[in-house]
């Protein structure tokens, strides 16, 4: 089975605290792909399984998309 790819819109968001972004991952659906996301920093920023990005407080995050 081919590994699934993964591109992004766009790589790096900038958040005030409460505001919320759509990430926008599209994960090749033909290699079975299931996308999962995570915060580094769960203080600063979190992710819902949807993608969607919400700002804590002021920091760095990095937020990961695992595909299997």
């Amino acid at each position: 089975q081919p590994h699934p790819e993964v591109s992004f819109a766009k790589k790096e968001y900038s958040l005030y605290a409460t505001q919320t972004v759509k990430t926008s991952v599209n994960a090749n659906a033909a290699a079975g792909a299931v996308t999962e996301y995570q915060s580094s920093n769960t203080r600063v920023a979190v992710v819902t399984s949807g993608g969607v990005i919400k700002g804590i407080k002021k920091g760095t995050a990095t937020i990961t998309v695992s595909t299997s």
